[in-house]
């Protein structure tokens, strides 16, 4: 990614600038938390105070957009976040919402796979109908993913990948860019390694950990040009 100045980047190929901070959801509905015998479930009126500033000190505008990221998987976090978007639907013109499908909610396991098409329809729909749009649509993987399985995932002939090409051509729901979010290095090394599997994703989303333990896979991810998150 290229940074423009000290507040803003550049996401790849996309061309979109956002505040280098975006704003992660999981936590909206507790789900799988760092120590979550602490946890507190915020009140509907904590999550409009939390996105009004967040909103306020990025100076979130239509040309420079505060990044939402969420996804089917995070419990109530995209329910939530319908609550904030209904009570001020002007917002949506300040915020580049992201949303995952591929992983489904249960509150017992975090990683309850399913990239079927009918998983993928249904999430796209139901995603829509809390957050009204979305910018960007992720594959959601975790660590349960391995290499072999993403592989089969990210066939370019199977009709999962036609769809969510057919989703971004068309801009359904607003869906402008499509990606993939990995959180292990074993898939990151694998993805950098098999890179024509990202030629129709505009973005990887990878967890900050791995690029602080690995500088070597951030160089390489940098290498590829494609926008990183």
């Amino acid at each position: 990614m290229d940074f423009e100045n000290k507040h803003f980047r550049q996401l790849g190929k996309t061309g979109l600038t956002f505040f280098r901070l975006g704003v992660g959801t999981a936590s909206l509905a507790g789900v799988n938390m760092v120590n979550k015998e602490h946890y507190t479930r915020p009140t509907d009126l904590e999550i409009e105070e939390f996105f009004n500033l967040a909103l306020k000190i990025t100076n979130a505008s239509e040309t420079n957009m505060l990044m939402i990221d969420t996804s089917a998987q995070y419990g109530e976090s995209e329910f939530r976040l319908s609550h904030f978007i209904s009570e001020h639907p002007l917002v949506l013109k300040r915020m580049y919402i992201a949303t995952k499908w591929g992983l489904k909610f249960d509150s017992e396991n975090f990683c309850v796979p399913d990239y079927s098409l009918n998983n993928l329809n249904e999430s796209v729909e139901t995603s829509l109908g809390h957050l009204r749009k979305i910018d960007l649509l992720y594959i959601h993987t975790n660590p349960g993913i391995s290499p072999a399985k993403l592989k089969i995932i990210l066939d370019k002939n199977s009709v999962v990948i036609n769809r969510l090409k057919e989703i971004k051509k068309n801009a359904y729901g607003g869906v402008k860019h499509i990606g993939i979010s990995v959180s292990s290095e074993e898939n990151l090394d694998f993805l950098i390694n098999n890179h024509d599997l990202l030629d129709d994703f505009d973005v990887l989303q990878i967890t900050a950990n791995i690029f602080l333990q690995r500088p070597d896979l951030a160089r390489q991810v940098y290498l590829l040009g494609i926008g990183t998150v």
